[in-house]
This record gives C-alpha cells, structure tokens and sequence, in this order.
C-alpha cells in the first residue's frame, strides 16, 4: 500500500525573490556597444598568415600546439603558442654548390605532405618526392637563422602517394608509393628503413 503525502502549497524558498532587475542605461553604461558592430570584428579571424602561393598541406602538433601550412611555392609557415611564428624554405636560396639543374629543381618543388612526430620533428614530402626532417625538440633550434635544424633531406625513389602520421613512440614514419609500396622512413638515423 502506497502512502501519498500532500504537495506543499508554497514554492520552494529560491522562488521566493524576484531577481535582479538591470538598472537603468544612464545609472551604467553600455560597454558592449562596438562588439555588436558587425564592422568591429570578423567571426573566426584571429590573424592573416599571408602564405606566398597556394595551400597544399596542414598538419598539427597538438604537444608543441603548433601548426604548419604548405605552399605550392615550397615554404613551410610554422606558427603556435606561445606566440611563435616563422616560414622555412624547402631549399634555401643560397644552396652552396647548386648547378642550374639543382636550382630549377628545386625551385619547382612545393609541400606534398607534412607531419608531425609529436613533440620532436617536422617532416616533409615535396612534390620532387623529397623527404626533408626538421627538429623541434629543445635545443633544436639554428639560433643563427631563428629556424628549426634540418636533420636530414633524402630523394625518395617513386611518387609517393601516402606519408603515415608517425606516433609519440615509434621513431619511423611510413611512406606509400603509387606502385604499392611501403617504406619505413628512420627519423633517428635520417635514412630509408632495410625492411618494406
């Protein structure tokens, strides 16, 4: 048998008050008045980057927080927190022992793809299937230039058509051909791994 108890008659005691009404415009003034001109602000616009040529490749390192955009013009414009920002070239314009070939070829060459190995190296396949490595960990840094250290810079021998985001603790980077192939890419050692 069930026992039904009466519904109390009164609200409940933080129902009893009305609440706060706003005091008048002239007692406090409107403060918020240029944020609701649409002319004040952009939705979503923090900054421009004004990348030189188009976009090709984003990638993101969500433990530096830092993000890197590739151009079809071979630049890498690395920015994040806490307010870092730089671009670095594919191939620097002065290349010591460049022949004409060498300077044609790689003024050509633009971003294919770009990774991350978390926390450590920025790695980037060109459109001349060019794998260059950059370090980011601590001490990484060519204080000279300002710009990340590039550790390695090795031709790949087919299109590549796939570059596999490596993780935090695996220390190789997976690269897939057109033809069907895989390589294993060794950031450690800056070489193509023995085993496909």
């Amino acid at each position: 048998r069930m026992l039904l108890l009466p519904l109390p008659r009164s609200r409940p005691t933080m129902f009893k008050h009305k609440p706060p009404q706003p005091t008048s415009s002239a007692a406090s003034p409107d403060h918020t008045r240029t944020l609701r001109d649409p002319q004040f602000y952009r939705f979503g616009h923090l900054r421009s980057l004004g990348l030189q040529g188009d976009l090709s490749a984003l990638a993101y390192d969500p433990l530096l927080g830092l993000l890197a955009a590739g151009t079809t013009t071979g630049l890498v414009h690395l920015s994040g927190a806490p307010a870092f920002s730089c671009t670095i070239p594919l191939y620097p314009a002065s290349h010591a022992g460049q022949t004409t070939t060498q300077a044609r070829h790689a003024a050509m060459a633009g971003v294919k793809f770009l990774a991350f190995h978390p926390g450590e190296r920025l790695v980037v396949v060109d459109t001349q299937n060019t794998m260059h490595v950059w370090t980011l960990a601590k001490g990484g840094m060519d204080d000279a230039k300002g710009l990340p250290r590039k550790t390695s810079c090795v031709s790949l021998y087919g299109d590549v058509s796939f570059l596999e985001l490596p993780r935090v603790d695996v220390g190789h980077v997976g690269v897939a051909f057109r033809d069907g192939n895989v390589v294993w890419f060794d950031l450690e050692r800056g070489v193509v791994a023995p085993y496909k």
